[in-house]
C-alpha cells in the first residue's frame, strides 16, 4: 500500500519537541482534505481479501488534493471551483 498525503499522528509526533506542536501539527493539513487512517485500512482489507489466484503487486493512493509525491493543491475541499 503506498499512501499519499495522509492525516496520522506522525505530525504531532515531528514537531512534539516545538513551541505549539499541536498547531503546527494541524497546519500540515490546512486547505486540503488528506486521506486518514480508515482509507488507508480500508485498501489493506481489500488487498488481504482477493481471491487466492489474484495478487495485488501494489495500490497508489493520493487523496484528491494531491497530484503527485510534490503536488499537492492546498485550494480547501472544493479543489478551487467556485
Amino acid at each position: 500500500i503506498s499512501p499519499g498525503f495522509a492525516e496520522t499522528e506522525f505530525s504531532l509526533v515531528r514537531f512534539e519537541a516545538s513551541d505549539n506542536a499541536a498547531a503546527k501539527a494541524k497546519s500540515v493539513y490546512d486547505n486540503l482534505v488528506p486521506m486518514v487512517a480508515d482509507d488507508i485500512a480500508d485498501q489493506i482489507i481489500y488487498a488481504a481479501t482477493r481471491p487466492a489466484h489474484v495478487q495485488i503487486q501494489d495500490i497508489i493512493a493520493w487523496p484528491t488534493n494531491q497530484a503527485g509525491p510534490t503536488n499537492i493543491a492546498r485550494v480547501g475541499p472544493s479543489l478551487g471551483a467556485p
